[in-house]
């Protein structure tokens, strides 16, 4: 439970750095448990009130969902040791879900193949002694 709080207090929109398998599954694991937990609810109150809003509470809380987990997500790749544009091979029907599946699975990468944000060159010459 703490992951899923830190991750929404502190870094709700952080699309760089790196996350944890751990991290990651248990933000995963709590925010699926949630989902579930408010469909049954707003199907339980839905049958029993006429007020059709109430059915979408799940919907709208997965809607502010979306930017944390794609966050998590792109940093778990990160630490991975690939880049978080691999996230979109998840649309590929089958075969994407499981390469995907199977990088968020796989072992911490020590940071060999991490892009590092790179400094930006300055145009003074530092000058030399001969």
């Amino acid at each position: 439970m703490e992951f899923f709080v830190y991750c929404l207090k502190n870094n709700y929109s952080d699309f760089e750095g790196k996350v944890t398998k751990k991290e990651f599954w248990t933000f995963t694991a709590f925010f699926a448990v949630i989902t579930l937990a408010l469909q049954f609810i707003t199907g339980f109150i839905s049958g029993l009130t006429t007020v059709g809003a109430i059915k979408y509470l799940y919907l709208v809380f997965v809607f502010l969902m979306v930017v944390p987990q794609v966050a998590i997500a792109v940093r778990r790749l990160h630490d991975a040791g690939k880049s978080g544009k691999l996230l979109l091979v998840g649309l590929i029907p089958i075969v994407g879900f499981i390469l995907l599946v199977i990088w968020l699975c796989g072992k911490t990468d020590d940071g060999k193949n991490v892009k590092k944000k790179v400094q930006p060159k300055s145009n003074v010459k530092v000058k030399t002694k001969k």
